[in-house]
């Protein structure tokens, strides 16, 4: 759908609906003053499924912690996917 800022005269084209604001529907026949034509295109939607492989969202320190808790041995030295490993194997 296309939309007009009535106050910029922008002109938009949307795969959704915009409702609010300065934005009103742009018919061809209607529209004022073309001062620049954009088209958005939908961002993907981020995948927010959990994997046992991601580490992102926690630290070392923290993994490093678990491990202390199973009772787990680990090399401090190591790098934090392989911690993440161990963890993981030791929550089964």
């Amino acid at each position: 759908m296309k939309y007009q800022n009535s106050k910029t005269k922008v002109i938009i084209d949307v795969a959704s609906r915009i409702r609010g604001g300065d934005w009103v529907p742009a018919d061809e026949n209607n529209v004022q003053d073309k001062v620049k034509k954009t088209t958005v295109k939908p961002k993907p939607v981020p995948d927010t499924t959990s994997n046992d492989d991601d580490s992102e969202g926690i630290t070392k320190a923290q993994i490093m912690q678990e491990l202390d808790a199973f009772g787990i041995k680990y090399d401090s030295n190591a790098k934090k996917e392989i911690l993440y490993d161990l963890m993981m194997k030791g929550k089964k």
